[in-house]
């Protein structure tokens, strides 16, 4: 019988991470109409009316409670994209009450990762298109640090815990960058808009898995959720559903395409979002939850069907970290040990998959006579195990 860990936990297809950027206390009045409209606010308001976390919480994590959603925190006040035009609140995120209570009700929750996304994001310019980003403002890799290190207090002094990961802010760096994340201790990261290499001709391969750098896990961003499904008919006019079209035209290329592709080749679905459409040059700021809620709703429709495994950025790079220290060694057809590079995940739960047409009533793992049984799943039996130094009999 062929055993093996699985790559993903529940043997999973794949992983689906929710991640939205710029959880920030802020909110723009984008209208002046002195209250939170829709759209309008990156966290401030809270659970209110209106709120961001409102708009969500109906729209999108109500229909679909497995769904985890990973929010990058700006620490700090958020950089305006224009130096001359301010936000009509933005302070840092010790800077009330109610945003202190709203964000450790979130960090609370098994379903929301709060992560990191730098001080202030960047430095406002001119117009957008002088916006520097936070990490492209350092000159060197101790300043970088030091920022970071900063960043990683207020953090702390607001939730109790340092964040586990965290995102370039504009996915912008440069060549001293990767070393102040590793350096500043963070298990994991987000560096790039992956998806973009399918649009580079130079580049005949690209990989979607995780990989690293420096030691810290390099979580690819693979689902731009504003590249709008064709089946979404609100979007007929817009430029973005022009986009798409050409896209399909000329390429082949569909939403619904990458994610089965994503699928197929068990690579991580990862779907990038902001918290809000709002800027204050009155750009729209794209992707973002509010004006690709339709969008989202069919993408998540779509993945309701398909053996996918919701997670965080840190349970992801965490069953990541587990597959790595382990390794299946065969005493015989129906014994196995797991051997260990590392005792770090003694006792924590890891998924082998054992590829047998039988139903899961015929086959159990047994670990010093407690008997675990499989998932069935359409080619193969699963089996939610405990990692430990102990034979597992495979029964029968």
């Amino acid at each position: 019988m062929a055993i093996k860990v699985s790559k993903w936990k529940n043997g999973a297809q794949s992983p689906v991470l929710f991640m939205i950027d710029d959880l920030a206390n802020l909110w723009h009045d984008k209208n002046k109409n002195g209250k939170c409209d829709i759209g309008e606010d990156w966290g401030h308001m809270g659970i209110s009316q209106n709120s961001m976390w409102n708009f969500l919480n109906q729209n999108i994590l109500s229909k679909w409670p497995n769904i985890k959603t990973t929010f990058f925190l700006v620490v700090g006040k958020r950089a305006s994209i224009l130096s001359h035009k301010r936000y009509t609140y933005c302070e840092d995120i010790l800077g009330s009450e109610d945003f202190l209570e709203f964000i450790n009700n979130l960090n609370s929750r098994n379903d929301v990762e709060l992560a990191y996304h730098g001080l202030t994001h960047g430095i406002g310019g001119s117009d957008a298109k002088n916006f520097v980003q936070e990490w492209e403002t350092f000159k060197n890799v101790d300043e970088a640090i030091k920022t970071t290190e900063l960043g990683k207090e207020i953090f702390f002094k607001a939730l109790g815990e340092y964040p586990k990961g965290g995102k370039y802010p504009g996915y912008a760096y440069n060549s001293f960058s990767d070393e102040s994340i590793a350096k500043t201790g963070f298990k994991w990261w987000c560096r790039h808009l992956d998806f973009l290499k399918e649009d580079d001709s130079n580049l005949k391969d690209y990989s979607y898995d995780l990989e690293k750098f420096q030691g810290v896990i390099d979580i690819p961003t693979t689902i731009d959720g504003a590249f709008y499904s064709l089946k979404v008919k609100q979007y007929l006019l817009t430029r973005k559903y022009v986009k798409s079209t050409l896209l399909a035209l000329l390429k082949k290329r569909t939403l619904e395409g990458l994610i089965k592709k994503r699928l197929a080749n068990q690579q991580i679905i990862s779907i990038q979002e902001h918290t809000s459409p709002v800027r204050t040059d009155d750009r729209i700021q794209y992707p973002n939850i509010v004006t690709d809620i339709n969008n989202l709703e069919h993408i998540f429709s779509f993945l309701k069907l398909k053996d996918v495994w919701y997670a965080t950025g840190s349970e992801i790079a965490e069953y990541n970290e587990k597959t790595e220290s382990v390794d299946i060694r065969r005493i015989n057809n129906h014994q196995f040990r797991l051997k260990l590079t590392s005792r770090k995940f003694i006792g924590q739960a890891i998924s082998l998959e054992l590829e047998n047409g039988k139903t899961e009533e015929d086959v159990r793992i047994v670990i010093r006579g407690k008997e675990y049984p499989a998932i069935k799943k359409s080619t193969k039996l699963v089996f939610n195990v405990p990692i430990t130094d102990q034979i597992y009999s495979i029964k029968t």
